[in-house]
Order: C-alpha cells, then sequence, then structure tokens
C-alpha cells in the first residue's frame, strides 16, 4: 500500500462527519431593544424590570439600549413590567415551547418560537425575531419617545 496514512486520515475525517452537530442556540432569553422613534438604539435609564415568576428585579439602575429576560418553559407566556425614567409599561408575550432531540448524543433542548405581543401599554413595538435564539440580534423592540 503506498498511502497507508492518508487513508487512515481519510477514515477518521469521514467518521467524524457522521456525528452529529450538538451545537445548540436555542436560549430561554427574550432579547428586548429599546428604540426611537427613528428606529435607532435608545439608551434607557431603568430603575428595574420586573418578570412575572421571578422573585429578583433584573437590570436596577442600569442605562441600557438591549435587555435580555428570561421566561419560563412551564408556562406559555411571559409579563414584564419595565420601571423607567418615572414611567412603568407592561408587556405581556406568548410563546410555544417545544422540546427538541437532535440526536441520543446530543440529549434534549427546549426551543421557544412564535414568539408574539398579546398586551402591551408601550404604543409601538415589533417583534424583529419570533424564535429565541443566541444568534438573534434581538427579538423584540420597544419604541421609547
Amino acid at each position: 500500500m503506498k498511502y497507508p496514512g492518508f487513508i487512515i486520515v481519510l477514515l477518521m475525517l469521514t467518521n467524524c462527519l457522521n456525528k452529529p452537530d450538538c451545537i445548540i442556540t436555542a436560549t430561554n432569553l427574550v432579547k428586548i431593544g429599546f428604540v426611537n422613534a427613528s428606529n435607532q438604539p435608545r439608551s434607557t435609564q431603568v430603575d428595574s424590570i420586573r418578570v412575572s415568576g421571578k422573585e429578583v428585579l433584573y437590570y436596577k439602575g442600569a442605562s441600557v439600549s438591549t435587555v435580555n429576560l428570561p421566561i419560563s418553559p412551564e408556562v406559555a407566556e411571559a409579563l414584564f413590567v419595565f420601571y423607567y425614567e418615572q414611567q412603568q409599561d407592561t408587556v405581556r408575550l406568548q410563546y410555544k415551547v417545544e422540546p427538541q432531540i437532535i440526536s441520543p448524543d446530543c440529549g434534549a433542548y427546549t426551543i421557544y418560537k412564535n414568539l408574539s405581543v398579546s398586551e402591551t401599554s408601550f404604543e409601538f413595538y415589533q417583534v424583529v425575531t419570533s424564535q429565541l435564539s443566541t444568534n438573534a440580534t434581538v427579538n423584540l423592540q420597544l419604541r421609547i419617545e
């Protein structure tokens, strides 16, 4: 045999290609961006954000243009209460929770999709990406004027 090393390397590489890709980009964090009337990012002084079902207050005393807020796999909706710049606004989101299995080697994970706003006190909002992913820039935009 003239190229035994080459054949061994080729067999190893093809075996690696048969294994599933276990990179999971699903997340339970909703990425919310604050924008101005021109849909440009807007830095907002947040006093705190309350998430339904959680005792902790998020982003206390922070100046931010985006926030990442957790949602729960046990229910199909979340309520966020935003306290900012002497104002209080709410957003109620609905979503679909779906377990996924890539392969027995990778195990199971949960995806959150079909994100929608069922109720809000913000005058303008836009769902940008309806599936939660670590790759998404933003899922929801809220206009603050």
